[in-house]
């Protein structure tokens, strides 16, 4: 009896030592097949945003710029020019704007796999990804952004006033601006919030805290502004 319940206990222990690794290889896998799924999912409606962003400066800036220069009437050249630099850094901006979530499936699906370690790092990448898009939607979603747009947006509008006496313009300008600085935080998708929250909640570990805390350059309305934590 006592050599039956001894080769029991054996044969246990080689199942444990055997399956093991395979369950821990099963759950990197499954973990980093939820991420993948997720910026693979967000990635459209990133794309849709930052292409948007990007193409509607840009259709700005050189509709502007050829009335600035085709226009008889002086005034309409100066609001139309004011306007066009305005345009001009708020496409810079786009352009400099950080889009992990549009790039982040697309890395890791040339990540080699092939070992457990290549698989284990590719699960720290995916994890890493996750994080810095999740990041990049909170700070472009934060308090400065707001106050960055409305400064650029005063600034042009002090040129027409100050420098050309264009106060009506002025004011055209500080509605429009503010408008579309809104428009665009409001628009900004989320997806990676949710889906790093979720990760973190499904698979039990310990997540970081998401609250803005980086400095970047990014289009805010008609201007350029730096976003992130004072």
């Amino acid at each position: 009896m006592a050599r039956a319940v001894a080769c029991a206990l054996a044969a246990a222990c080689c199942v444990f030592c055997f399956s093991s690794p395979a369950a821990a290889q099963d759950r990197t896998e499954q973990r980093y097949q939820f991420i993948l799924r997720e910026l693979a999912a967000g990635e459209g409606t990133s794309s849709l945003w930052w292409n948007g962003w990007v193409g509607g400066f840009a259709l700005a800036t050189a509709g502007q710029t050829v009335l600035a220069l085709t226009l008889n009437d002086r005034g309409w050249r100066i609001d139309n020019a004011v306007g066009a630099a305005s345009s001009g850094l708020g496409l810079i901006g786009a352009l400099l704007e950080p889009r992990t979530p549009v790039t982040a499936a697309a890395d890791l699906r040339v990540m080699e796999a092939s070992t457990p370690k290549e698989r284990a790092l590719r699960l720290q990448r995916a994890e890493a990804l996750l994080l810095r898009s999740a990041q990049e939607e909170i700070d472009g979603r934060s308090w400065f952004p707001h106050v960055a747009g409305a400064a650029t947006t005063v600034a042009a509008s002090a040129v027409l006033w100050y420098g050309y006496d264009r106060y009506e313009s002025g004011w055209i300008n500080i509605i429009g601006g503010v408008l579309v600085t809104e428009l665009q935080i409001a628009t900004r998708p989320t997806a990676a919030v949710g889906s790093y929250r979720a990760y973190y909640d499904r698979y039990g570990t310990r997540r970081q805290s998401l609250a803005p805390r980086r400095w970047w350059i990014t289009a805010q309305g008609l201007g350029l502004g730096v976003a992130g934590e004072l």
